[in-house]
Order: C-alpha cells, then structure tokens, then sequence
C-alpha cells in the first residue's frame, strides 16, 4: 500500500501545478480508495512516513516539476518510506521504482484528463460526480482559490442545509458559490425569515430553487404571491415547483395575469391553487392564459363553477386541436356532444388522457368488462384510473369469481375500481380464500402486469 501511495504522491507532483490544494489530494486518493496522506509542512527534500495522516495544514505548495524531476526526488527520498510486505522490512530499488512511477504516470496521463482546481473542488468538498463537477466548473473558471466557496458552504451549512441539499444547489446554480455571503446572501436569508419561513422550508427553497438569491425583487414579489396561499408552505411549494415564478416581472407579468385570472372569477385560493399544484400559470404570456379561457369556456366550464380552475390545468397545457383529437376519440364511440360536454365537466383531467388512452379505456369497458356506455360516460373517472395497476387486475378477479360461481356482492363497477386496495381485498378476495387460496398473490401478479388465463386459474 505505501509502494501505491509513492506512486499517486509522483503522479501528483509531476502534474505542473504551481500549488496543489488539499482538495486535489483528497479526490485523488478518494478515486483510488486509499487514505489522504500528507508531508511534512517542511519541504526539505524528505518524507517521513510515520507522519503521514490527514492534514494539520491547508496548502502543500510545490514547485512545477516535470515527471524525471518528481521520480528524482521520490527516490533519492525512498529510503525513509520503508516498504512492509507480510514476511519481513525491506526496501524497494531505485531503479524499480523509477520504473513504476514512469508507467503509472504515463497511464494516469493515457486514461483520465487533468481535473481543473475547481472541478476538483466540488469533487471532494460538495460530492458532485465527476461528469456534473466538469459541467459545473465551466461556470466558474474565474474561481482560483477556495475562499469564497467555502464562505459561502459554510453559511449553507450553518441554515440548515444538508450535503444532499448543498450538492443540489450548487448543480441547479453553480454560480451560488460566487455569491458575497455578507452583501447578498445574508440579506435574503433575513427577509425569509422575517416573513415567516422555518430553516427547513428555507433549506427546502434553497436547494430546490437558488436562483432566488440572484433576483433583486424577491421580496416584493413574496409580498404580492403571499395573499394567494393560506400558508407559507403552500407559497414554498408553488415556488419550487415554478422556477420561474421569482425571476418573471411583476409588474409587466405576474400582476396583470392575476388580475385577468380574478376579472374572470378565480379566487385567491383557486390561483393559488393552480400555482401550488405544479402548472405555470401566473408566468404565462396573458395571451396564452386568455386562449387557455377561452377554450374553458367553449368546454362549457362557467367561470364562477369550482372545476372553472381545473378546467385551466388542462387546456392551458394542450392545444386546441389537441383537445380537439380527444373529443373525437369518444365520439367515435358514439357518445354525443351533450353526453362527451357532460363528462368533461365531470372530470377535467379526462382532457390529460391520451386518445389511444381513452380508445383502450372505452373498448375494455364496453367489450371486457361488459359495461354499457353510458354507465362509463356518466362515470368519467373511470376512465381516468391506471389501466394496469387497476382495472385489469380488479376486472380479473371479478371474472375469476363468476368463472367457479362464486357468490359476488352487488356492488357497481365504479365503486369496485374507485375503494382502495386493502378495502378492494376485503371485500372481493379474503371472503374467498377457502375456495381460492392463491388468489390474492395471482391479484398481487395481476397488478405487475402478469395476468394468467381464468381457466387456467386453480
């Protein structure tokens, strides 16, 4: 092992930086599983191995050296790194060590590019991977000492958040770590926490979201989206989930839009709601919000109704022939307007479905499980549940039960799929588990897509 540790220490030196920041040494031996060692702080032409051990001092400042220069030294220095093996001391020869440390130095060059100082940084202080620390590091070329990113790590650590949370910050926003911890930081962290947000929504924030450091209006745009939300956590989870709802303009943007949203009868809780469930509605052109109405409204949906706000999570994220194609769909099923108006009015989210999605749907309830249409159509949200996590499998142990004639409680369809699972086992397996033992692990299969033949089924 020390025979290895010569050798990473030649590779090391060999490289021609004009000094060597612990954190190169680190990812090094890290890469190689083996632990960090250190010289002397006195650069007197020894090493004394004894001492090797993490390090007592910041910097190891080398000269630039080529590699002859770097074996040079290491084997004038050998005799003070003795080399133990499992039967007795001994020491290595110059001239055989000369010989390792030139192939592992020329295969080291071969086999991997030299990491820049801060590529190397994020490596070893935040975690990153090699591939994110390269990308990363583009952004930040300028930074040649360790300073200000550790100022700025060691301010993320003291709020709270975690290396996890660190490591995702920095990968979002490489160039957090320039930010001024005094000018720039710290400021932001005092707004937060005078208007309400705990260390863990602020860790929360900063990981998912840092860019919020860099907005000069941060404040006045919390201030405005607070009066939307009912709680902090409700505003933290719409800024989180809309990344550019702290870099849009407020004044030319997020204003106007919400305004136009309450001229046409959305509370503050429904665009609240909107923003909170994950849909950039606020942060849209105002042209596109009013296409997004106005195709609300062909629906059917009347502004002052409640689903008016979940008609807009679909028609603000679809075209028009989009939704367009998705009529046509049921259509073909022979389902009339008034009937397709009526069960999108039921159920919005009908509108996420896919057309071959909502052709499999219809034909499996019509043709598989028996079902009339308009059974189907006035119970929409069938149509909306997992198709082989749930209406597969429950309409196979229906099938199952009516193949060996098993008494079969009278329920309707839209119950049996709608209850939950534990309440669908109760009632449809376990009254069952004499007659049919191995149902519930054949349901248990039946839900990871592996459905057998009922007549098969013993």
């Amino acid at each position: 092992m020390k025979v290895v540790r010569v050798l990473l220490l030649t590779i090391i030196v060999s490289h021609e930086y004009h000094w060597v920041d612990d954190t190169v040494f680190r990812v090094f031996f890290r890469l190689w599983g083996i632990p960090f060692p250190h010289t002397s702080p006195n650069y007197c032409g020894t090493l004394d191995a004894p001492s090797l051990s993490y390090p007592e001092w910041r910097r190891l400042l080398l000269p630039p050296v080529s590699t002859t220069t770097a074996m040079i030294f290491f084997a004038r220095n050998l005799p003070f790194l003795p080399i133990l093996n499992h039967r007795s001391s001994s020491f290595i020869s110059p001239n055989c060590f000369r010989s390792l440390v030139f192939f592992f130095t020329s295969e080291a060059r071969k086999r991997s590019p030299k990491l820049s100082f801060i590529a190397a940084y994020l490596i070893s202080s935040i975690g990153l991977s090699p591939e994110k620390a390269i990308e990363a590091s583009k952004q930040l070329r300028h930074i040649k000492t360790p300073s200000k990113p550790d100022a700025v790590l060691h301010f993320l650590t003291q709020i709270g958040l975690d290396d996890a949370d660190i490591r995702n910050a920095v990968s979002r926003k490489p160039t957090l770590l320039c930010t001024k911890v005094e000018g720039t930081l710290k400021p932001k962290l005092r707004f937060l926490q005078q208007a309400g947000f705990t260390e863990p929504q602020i860790a929360r924030l900063i990981s998912k979201n840092p860019f919020f450091f860099h907005r000069k209006d941060v404040h006045l745009k919390i201030d405005f989206l607070g009066d939307l939300f009912s709680s902090k956590e409700d505003l933290l989870n719409a800024m989180i989930k809309d990344t550019f709802l702290l870099s849009s303009n407020l004044d030319k943007r997020i204003i106007p839009n919400v305004s136009y949203l309450r001229t046409c009868g959305l509370s503050n809780g429904q665009i609240g709601f909107l923003m909170k469930s994950g849909f950039r509605l606020i942060t849209r052109r105002l042209e596109s919000i009013k296409n997004a109405v106005q195709r609300a409204l062909e629906l059917g949906f009347p502004p002052e109704s409640g689903m008016f706000s979940s008609a807009l999570q679909s028609t603000c994220h679809m075209s028009r022939a989009s939704i367009d194609a998705k009529i046509k769909a049921m259509r073909s099923f022979g389902l009339s307007e008034t009937e397709i108006s009526s069960a999108i009015l039921k159920a919005p989210q009908l509108l996420f479905l896919s057309v071959k999605n909502i052709n499999s749907k219809l034909d499996f309830f019509v043709k598989g499980a028996g079902s009339e249409l308009s059974y189907i159509i006035s119970h929409p949200l069938l149509l909306c549940y997992s198709f082989e996590k749930r209406l597969i499998p429950r309409n196979y142990v229906l099938r199952v039960l009516r193949s060996k004639g098993l008494p079969e409680r009278k329920y309707g369809l839209f119950y049996i799929m709608k209850i939950t699972d534990a309440k669908f086992t109760e009632k449809f397996i376990l009254p069952h588990r004499e007659e049919l033992p191995d149902l519930y692990q054949v349901y248990l299969s039946a839900c990871d897509g592996n459905v057998p033949a009922e007549d098969n089924f013993s």
